[in-house]
């Protein structure tokens, strides 16, 4: 007994990523900072949305960076 195996979507749609990676970008203080901007899509928490941003934006260094200016930025607003 064979099983039906349904066709996967739109044999046309393209198979590759439609991202190109950057390598090596330069991520001074002031461009750090600019992900603290961001702003959260409707119903998604700011501080996650920032965070997975930047994680998924800079490299290890770069996101260190990033928390301590997320943590300052926090601190300050809870005063």
């Amino acid at each position: 007994m064979k099983r039906f195996i349904p066709p996967l979507g739109n044999k046309n749609m393209a198979l590759k990523k439609d991202k190109v990676k950057i390598l090596g970008e330069v991520f001074d203080d002031a461009r750090i900072r600019q992900f603290l901007s961001l702003r959260p899509p409707s119903g998604i928490n700011k501080d996650f949305h920032l965070l997975e941003k930047a994680y998924r934006g800079m490299n290890a260094d770069n996101f260190a960076s990033f928390v301590t200016f997320f943590v300052l930025q926090v601190s300050m607003s809870m005063r």
